[in-house]
């Protein structure tokens, strides 16, 4: 032990030996460090219990070095060898950073560092569990940001049951690196409680315990590494009740050790995978958490997954693969994307990959079901319901080498205006007796059928042209007689039902009578048609050269009974007469390259839905069918305005009850003027607004159901809703995003009462809206209008980065926008990126001044209610019309900006060069009744 009396000042000091101890029993004195600080520790462990004090501090040699005092050394901390214990929570207190070399370390002895910086390098010294390390059996903590300076650079936990915290941010400095864990197989633990952790590189556990502290612990773009080739230990990502999008899981299986996510709180997680490239899983997905499936690449699961949350696929393929890949949990969510059960590899057939009573809810979302190609080998999969919710879907069946597939599903589930399914696979459904190179869907309950022959169970029947078809389903089949069905991108027949064959796609050649409207037959026209007489059809296929048409006299009437009609080839129409599917529910399959036409008048009680990848163009104006109009998927052309009031249609091109939006995209078919709809709307799916055509207005009532709603604007022109937008009181919100140069317009009192976002295009409220909880602008996009937002709720209206606020309305005029926040709420520019933009319309006296500050006509104003910060928001004004220089006199004053309860937090940024309009020489704008009575004016200069 060295006793220290008073204060000793050192340059360096080295320490050889076991047992040091350096203390000061009177705490009179310190050791104070002068130039480089450098301490050198050799042999055992050192003690330093003294207040160190001075600049910089050098830990070097291999030996650990304890701070056990209370230290008030302000310079930097480096750490070239061995371990830097830390006992004492103030041992750091004033360090202005913290550095560690490879081969050392900084450990803590269950305490907690506090706002001390540090960058990390290599995985620490001896043990490997981290350049920066929890070295005791409880909890330690450092709340400062870490760098992560090198690539293989870890943070650790040495003890059972030992936790470390990292409260900062932990980045990377701009490069590549990942970030390494190696924790205690006995539950040592690292906690990652920073939600904006930016680090570029991977998370590699390579054993113990990675826990999330909050939402998103890990940066977005990280893939999660879990293992190690040794199989030293369990490697597990614990999301801990917490949400968390990455790029991709895998693992490294070696020795049988478990490679692990899971969630072990009561607490529900979601999982969300956003890979853009294949991410390989052979980890384990277990515990109380849901999985989601983002982003472009494949995800495959090859090992057995008992997560008990629900799956859901929204974009690229999630992939049951290898010879363990399975998933125990029930409840699959298929909105896009691609789900499938893969066997091909050689050596890893495996049925019944998923629970037998699994349901399968569709709503845009692909299956695919791939047998094994090992000789001999058949594939079979049991699954519960198929729900056909909404969407345009595709399920294939594909058998390997020349063995036999089998999928069964228990039942289909499908109401009016549900999803519809593109059924392909080679050899399906074909002679019952085919023992090999077959590909076989089953249903246990027998769909609903409409035609007048039952299917046979040995294939295609070329005796029966009126088959019973699945209106809902349609298929492809190679186009020759006797072709059976195919593996194809676009449908080009309708399919049937058999029990002992399963679902079968119609052979086009044989099982469809051609080019004549033979009653109660499956039709299949190539060639321009007339129809002549008044005839009833079961089914119509559509496949024919670019400007070919079915004509139906005027006075005739076309009637379709299974309702199913598929566009399958080019730009194909349907004119004349009437158009009848009676009480069956119509479903246009609109999958040519070119538009799909219908201008016959459209009649029926049953609804119509529109489903496919290219353009229905809904072209009478005279339809005056019952039940929804539900748009699933490809876009839809309205190409005349309906007649009636809004909400109670008489006739149009959509019939006259609801307008369903389940997907897709919508547009007009002309160029200048409005189009008017006065349907009520019902909003199930994002949509699209497309690009081309002139500006639409829907009259009728708006809906928001299950779930937040996006409209994708892409349009040049405007998008009126001029109906009240209300919801089904569960909060529903609306965003608007997009590169449109069009305005999407709400013209009511809404009542949805969920969170409006910009995150592109433009959105004009012109209407009244009490009910939201928040608006918020991102950038790329603008909000404006000349209405009024009340967020009574504490919500805000915040105007980020590169988003605009752009009073007006749209019309030309001038418009008052009114902004009404309580509380905690407030009207906030995030930056001097966000934009406020205002307009001067009109001078009441040309040539000589006037104050014009009580006439709303002349210019734009924006009243705010509440608080307000304007964080030097980019401020223009500008005119419009005729105002030029010249009609700007000394004394001319407008009242822009109406602070109703007080001045702003902050000012704008302005310039008075460009963002002001230009004045003749001596006069100037004066602004410095902005902030307060929210005038400007017109001066002489001085």
């Amino acid at each position: 032990m060295v006793e220290i009396v008073g204060t000793v000042t050192v340059n360096s000091i080295m320490l050889d030996g076991n047992g040091w101890t350096i203390q000061d029993s009177n705490n009179d004195g310190a050791l104070t460090l002068m130039g480089e600080g450098r301490i050198t520790t050799q042999g055992g462990n050192i003690t330093i219990n003294e207040n160190i004090a001075g600049g910089n501090l050098v830990k070097a040699g291999v030996a650990n070095l304890i701070f056990g005092g209370a230290n008030t050394y302000s310079g930097s901390t480096t750490v070239e060898a061995g371990t830097l214990q830390i006992t004492n929570r103030a041992a750091l207190a004033l360090s202005s950073g913290a550095s560690v070399s490879t081969g050392a370390s900084i450990g803590l002895a269950s305490v907690t560092v506090t706002g001390v910086p540090i960058t990390i390098n290599g995985g620490g010294s001896g043990d490997n569990f981290g350049a920066l390390k929890a070295s005791g059996s409880g909890t330690s903590v450092w709340t400062g940001n870490i760098t992560i300076g090198s690539s293989g650079s870890r943070l650790g936990a040495t003890q059972p049951k030992g936790v470390l915290e990292v409260t900062g941010v932990i980045d990377s400095g701009g490069a590549g690196h990942g970030l390494n864990i190696r924790a205690h197989n006995d539950e040592g633990t690292v906690v990652l409680s920073n939600s904006n952790n930016a680090y570029l590189g991977a998370t590699t556990v390579i054993g113990g315990v990675l826990k999330a502290g909050v939402n998103n612990a890990l940066p977005a773009t990280t893939v999660v590494n879990l293992g190690n080739a040794q199989g030293q230990g369990t490697a597990t990502f614990d999301l801990n009740g917490y949400d968390q999008r990455v790029a991709g899981v895998t693992g490294v299986v070696n020795n049988n050790v478990p490679a692990v996510v899971t969630n072990y709180s009561t607490t529900t997680a979601v999982l969300t995978v956003a890979n853009t490239t294949t991410v390989n899983g052979t980890a384990v997905v277990e515990g109380n958490l849901s999985l989601v499936k983002e982003g472009s690449g494949t995800s495959t699961l090859t090992r057995g997954n008992t997560y008990t949350g629900t799956t859901t696929v929204n974009e690229g393929t999630l992939e049951l693969s290898g010879l363990q890949g399975s998933i125990e949990t029930t409840d699959y969510f298929l909105n896009g994307g691609t789900f499938s059960i893969n066997n091909s590899a050689a050596a890893t057939n495996k049925n019944s990959r998923i629970n037998d009573s699994s349901t399968f809810t569709f709503r845009g979302g692909d299956f695919a079901f791939t047998g094994s190609a090992d000789s001999g080998v058949n594939s079979t999969e049991a699954i519960g319901s198929l729900v056909l919710d909404r969407g345009f879907q595709t399920v294939r069946v594909v058998f390997g080498g020349t063995n036999i597939s089998t999928l069964v599903a228990s039942n289909i589930t499908r109401n009016a205006g549900g999803g519809v399914v593109f059924l392909t696979g080679a050899n399906l459904g074909v002679n019952s007796s085919s023992m090999a190179s077959a590909s076989r869907l089953f249903t246990m309950t027998t769909p609903r059928l409409v035609g007048g022959t039952v299917a046979l169970d040995r294939g295609i029947n070329p005796g029966a042209k009126n088959t019973w078809i699945v209106s809902y389903f349609v298929g492809s089949a190679n186009e020759i007689s006797g072709g059976a069905g195919s593996v194809a991108t676009t449908p080009n027949t309708f399919v049937t039902y058999n029990a002992q064959t399963g679902f079968r796609p119609l052979n086009p050649i044989d099982e469809f009578t051609q080019n004549a409207m033979v009653s109660g037959n499956n039709i299949r026209v190539t060639q321009n048609l007339s129809v002549e007489t008044k005839t009833a059809i079961n089914s119509l296929v559509f496949i024919a050269p670019t400007g070919t048409t079915i004509n139906i006299d005027n006075s005739q009437v076309l009637t379709v009974t299974s309702g199913a009609i598929l566009f399958a080839s080019q730009a194909n129409t349907i004119s004349g007469g009437t158009l009848n599917f009676d009480y069956r529910e119509a479903i246009i399959y609109a999958n040519g390259s070119g538009n799909s036409t219908i201008t016959s008048t459209i009649t029926g009680s049953g609804g119509l839905t529109v489903a496919g990848t290219g353009v229905y163009v809904a072209g009478s104006a005279g339809s005056t069918y019952t039940g929804d109009t539900t748009i699933l998927s490809g876009t839809t052309v309205f190409s005349s305005s309906s007649s009636g009031s809004p909400g109670a249609v008489t006739k149009g091109p959509v019939g006259r009850r609801n307008l369903i939006f389940a997907g897709g995209a919508i547009r007009t078919s002309q160029a200048i003027g409005t189009r008017t709809l006065g349907n009520n709307i019902i909003f199930k799916a994002d949509t699209t607004l497309a690009a081309g055509g002139s500006n639409s207005s829907f009259t009728g009532s708006v809906t928001l159901l299950e779930g937040d709603r996006v409209l994708t604007n892409s349009s040049a022109s405007n998008t009126i809703f001029e109906g009240v937008i209300g919801d089904d009181g569960q909060r529903r919100g609306v965003t608007i995003t997009g590169s449109g140069v069009g305005a999407v317009i709400f013209a009511n009192t809404n009542t949805y009462t969920g969170a409006t976002n910009v995150n592109g295009s433009t959105l004009l409220v012109n209407g009244v809206h009490s009910t939201g909880s928040s608006y918020h602008v991102g950038s790329g996009g603008t909000l404006g209008g000349g209405g009024d937002v009340n967020l009574a709720g504490g919500g805000s209206v915040t105007i980020g980065a590169w988003g605009t606020l752009s009073v007006g309305s749209g019309t030309g005029n001038a418009a008052a926008l009114t902004f009404s926040t309580v509380g905690k709420g407030a009207l906030v520019f995030t930056d001097n990126t966000s934009n406020l933009k205002l307009d001067i319309v009109s001078d009441a006296s040309p040539g000589t001044g006037s104050n014009q500050t009580a006439d709303g006509t002349r210019a734009d104003r924006l009243l705010v209610s509440g608080n307000s910060s304007l964080n030097g928001a980019h401020l223009s004004i500008s005119t419009i019309g005729t105002l030029d220089s010249a009609t700007f006199s000394a004394g001319d004053r407008w009242k822009i900006f109406d602070w109703v309860t007080g001045a702003p937090n902050g000012t704008f940024t302005i310039n008075p060069e460009t963002d002001l309009p230009k004045l003749k020489a001596g006069l100037r704008w004066d602004l410095s009744d902005l902030y307060s009575g929210g005038t400007i004016q017109v001066v002489a200069v001085r």
